[in-house]
Order: structure tokens, then sequence, then C-alpha cells
């Protein structure tokens, strides 16, 4: 009872989209998939730092009811996946090259996931090439709305597909139950973040990240 009640005051807190879609056939990649999940990359992050506040009522929430896979301090599982060219991107790759990975699902039929484009621009254009990059999931059951969507938004960042059911994909193992979902990983892969005003994100990369042309120039002065 006492979870019904939360799980519906989560559900005004935070404006989402259900993931419910029409069941998709298994797709080959996911013996690939559940190969990496395995790897040692996604060994415990214990004693990791993370950017949770335990005090911010949204976060106790979503602690309640989240999935243990998608709490902060835990190990992000890997995966790869295809973009709209049909090239694939294992998300370590990804983390490997960056300090700060942030994974965003959606889909084009999700209006608040839309919505948070625009703010997801401005991050990309703060902090993209100085050790942040995005990595958007989709779960558009559909291609060719995936690529209308993608490419009437025009989306700077690596921008990657599920193409397995819910429960069988990336989606699923990452439980997510609603989109837009965000999290925020460090460059072990480790989740620092699963909910964080944009703002606040914003100054946090601030605060940690340095482009390289004004490392360059420093070093130059000294």
């Amino acid at each position: 009872m006492y979870r019904l009640l939360v799980l519906g005051t989560v559900a005004i807190l935070l404006t989402a989209c259900g993931t419910n879609r029409p069941q998709d056939s298994k797709s080959d990649d996911q013996d690939a998939i559940a190969a990496n999940s395995a790897s040692s990359r996604t060994a415990s992050c214990r004693g990791v730092a993370t950017m949770e506040k335990p005090w911010s009522p949204a976060t106790i929430l979503l602690n309640f009811v989240q999935d243990d896979r998608l709490r902060a301090g835990t190990k992000a599982p890997e995966f790869t996946l295809p973009d709209l060219t049909g090239e694939e991107t294992a998300l370590y790759d990804v983390i490997d090259e960056n300090e700060v990975v942030l994974i965003n699902f959606w889909a084009s039929w999700c209006a608040p996931c839309i919505k948070k484009i625009p703010d997801l621009k401005k991050l990309h254009a703060n902090h993209g090439g100085k050790g942040f990059e995005i990595v958007s999931v989709s779960i558009d059951r559909d291609y060719d709305d995936w690529k209308e969507a993608s490419n009437e938004h025009e989306l700077p960042w690596i921008d990657l597909r599920d193409t397995a059911n819910r429960s069988e994909g990336v989606s699923g193992d990452y439980a997510i139950e609603a989109i837009p979902a965000t999290l925020v990983l460090d460059s072990s892969g480790c989740i620092q973040h699963t909910y964080m005003p944009f703002n606040q994100l914003d100054r946090h990369l601030s605060s940690i990240l340095v482009d390289e042309s004004e490392m360059e120039e420093s070093e130059s002065t000294i």
C-alpha cells in the first residue's frame, strides 16, 4: 500500500512517459550485450563518491522505488547499440574517452523527452569536447520514427537505439520504467546521479571540466 502511494507521488513529481510498447522480435545483438554486461567493467563501485543528496525529497522517493541497478554508486551495465547509420558504439568506449557521460533514455513519441532536448543541447554546447559526452538511447520500435525525430531535432551527440524488447534490451538491463530517464556516469562507469536538475548539472560540470584550449593556454604562460 505504501509503495503504491509513493509510486503515485513520484508520478506526480516526475513527468514522464511509460515505456510500454508493442513487443519486438529478439535482436541478434542480445548475446553480445549480455556478454558485455558480465565484463569486468561492471564491477562494484564501492567507495566511489556520488553526487546524490540523500536529503532531497525526489531522491528519497526515487531510491525507494528504483531498481538497485539504477542507484547512485553502482556500475552502469555495458551495452553496444547502433546509430542511425548502423555503426555500433559501446558505452564504455565513450566512457574511456570522457570524464563524465550522461545517458538519456527517450523516444520520439514521448513529449517530456522532446521537451528536455533544448536543455541537453545547452549542456552539450557548454561542455562537449571538454571531457563530457551525451549518449541518447531511443526505445522507438520503428527506425523511421527515431530517424525522423533525431533529424528534426538535430541531436549533436551520440544517438543510439535499443532495438530489442524492453525487458530484454538495454532499457531492461537498466530497469527503465518511464522516460525520459537520465543517468550521470563518471570516468569509471559508476552512476553518480539518477535525478539532477540541468542547471545543477551544468554548474557541476563547469566546476570539474577544463577546456583543452584553456589548459594549453595556461600551460603556455608557465
